[in-house]
């Protein structure tokens, strides 16, 4: 559940903020393993996006990754998801 609304909500994973000197591939990988417990061979780039232009200058990247294998799911303490297959 996000804290800026009440309702549960479907979201993909989240690689950090790259504002504060994380590296988007690494966090990528690793955010991946921590919330819904599957590591990956492959991370591609397909996109960097804005996210409202005009308003902020908040940048996601989108990528696509292959070749899933499940791991362990470590979520920290206050997060609360469901992974849906």
């Amino acid at each position: 559940m996000k804290a800026a609304h009440s309702r549960m909500s479907c979201q993909l994973v989240c690689d950090g903020d790259t504002r504060k000197g994380s590296c988007s591939p690494f966090c990528g990988h690793r955010e991946l393993e921590e919330e819904i417990g599957y590591k990956l061979e492959e991370l591609e780039l397909l996109t960097s996006i804005f996210t409202a232009p005009g308003f902020t200058d908040e940048v996601i990247h989108i990528y696509k990754g292959t070749g899933l294998v499940k791991g362990g799911q470590h979520l920290d303490t206050d997060e609360v998801l469901e992974t849906l297959e």
